[in-house]
């Protein structure tokens, strides 16, 4: 398998391996939520709209989502959870922070500058 081919996180993981160091820990929550930032993102950047009873991908963004952030205030209760809902300030919020941990936890193993401090 090629590095091009691995997953965002995969090619992290790749990264640590490379200079000797322990890979991350899958199940710690700063991994977790990253994992779910990539969805969220990809679920973004390929946006395929789901009928309401069929929403397979939009559930599971938001079953890996729902207690993350406050939701969008803007949005009426009745809309749809993804995208109305999920995507607004709370949102954005816990994004940004999401990847400065990770960020931070990846450079401190590194040994390298936090470019977020």
């Amino acid at each position: 398998m090629t590095v091009e081919s691995l997953s965002v996180l995969e090619k992290y993981q790749e990264a640590l391996k490379s200079i000797g160091q322990k890979e991350f820990d899958r199940g710690r929550n700063s991994f977790q939520d990253t994992d779910s930032l990539i969805h969220l993102r990809n679920a973004l950047i390929h946006y395929k709209p789901e009928w309401d009873d069929e929403a397979k991908v939009h559930q599971k963004i938001q079953a890996r989502l729902h207690k993350k952030f406050s939701l969008n205030t803007l949005s009426n209760s009745k809309s749809l959870w993804f995208p109305h809902q999920c995507l607004g300030a709370g949102c954005a919020k816990w994004s940004v922070e999401t990847i400065e941990l990770f960020m931070s936890e990846f450079c401190k193993v590194l040994g390298i500058p936090n470019r977020f401090k």
